[in-house]
């Protein structure tokens, strides 16, 4: 299923291709919040890995905002500072065919790839 956000004048908006065969209903369309040992993560679908790679700025910017509501204004803001790197990341863990995993940790944040059931 794919997802996108937008700016609608000072509102963020995800849009939802939900009319689409093996879609189940109620559709969730936030990002899965995990433990790596102590570090919390967010774990990004193989959508959203795409989208913090190939996405404009705006939509990565969204993207940061989205993950901020999961983890708080700790992730969104260092999120959209590290856009570049973690943009680059992002890349080359969708190249291999898995998602990106966003940590979370005092003075930490960097993403890792995995590859599990959310990663789809």
């Amino acid at each position: 299923m794919s997802t996108h956000f937008a700016l609608k004048g000072n509102k963020l908006v995800q849009y939802v291709d939900h009319r689409q065969p093996g879609v189940a209903y109620p559709v969730v369309a936030d990002p899965k919040f995990a433990w790596m040992g102590v570090l919390p993560t967010v774990k990004l679908n193989r959508g959203e890995t795409y989208n913090m790679r190939y996405s404009a700025m705006p939509g990565k910017l969204a993207l940061c905002v989205s993950l901020g509501g999961v983890a708080g204004v700790a992730l969104a803001i260092p999120c959209a500072a590290s856009l570049a790197v973690l943009s680059a990341k992002a890349g080359t863990i969708y190249a291999s065919g898995k998602c990106m995993q966003v940590l979370i940790g005092p003075g930490i944040l960097g993403g890792v790839e995995y590859k599990d059931s959310y990663c789809k």
